[in-house]
């Protein structure tokens, strides 16, 4: 007869430790991918601004806090040129789809040529645009008639491009 030894355990254990082992170090694993996902942050809801009334209001509104700011009776040229421009281009983008922001000067007024901006106020704009110009990049110094004819600009150039009903319903 054939002789069958007794089942050894330590024998058959010190054989096939590395599939054990195998084994441990992927449930290990496993157990921490788990916990890790688990205990990750939830990410807040991101908060999607609220457009509150027309743009013409808004950015009329705009207008009037950078007139309170006083910048340029403080010296602040660049500045308060820059702020009219930002608002007034900001209006351009919302009101008419174009992308003002991006764009230098002639390359914003080369585009509304073909907007429904009428000729006159599409040469206001350019006056404006390129007097804020030469005041942010030739540090150009403005006189005090021509910072409140900025201003005064930008107001009557949203004002008068204000959509007309048949704008906003057709």
């Amino acid at each position: 007869p054939l002789f069958e030894p007794a089942f050894d355990l330590l024998w058959w254990l010190r054989r096939h430790w590395p599939w054990f082992a195998a084994g441990a170090v992927l449930l290990m694993a496993l157990v921490t991918l788990v916990r890790k996902w688990r205990s990750r942050p939830v990410s807040a809801p991101v908060a999607v601004p609220v457009v509150v009334g027309p743009a013409h209001e808004r950015f009329l509104k705009q207008l009037g806090e950078v007139e309170g700011l006083r910048l340029w009776q403080q010296g602040e040229h660049k500045a308060f040129h820059s702020r009219i421009t930002d608002i007034v281009r900001g209006y351009l983008e919302e009101r008419f789809k174009v992308p003002a922001l991006e764009r230098t000067t002639d390359d914003l007024l080369l585009e509304l040529r073909t907007s429904p901006i009428a000729p006159d106020l599409q040469q206001q704009l350019a006056n404006m645009l390129r007097l804020a110009d030469l005041v942010k990049f030739a540090k150009a110094v403005p006189s005090a008639t021509e910072n409140e004819r900025m201003l005064t600009g930008a107001r009557e150039f949203i004002k008068a491009t204000i959509p007309t009903n048949t704008e906003i319903h057709g």
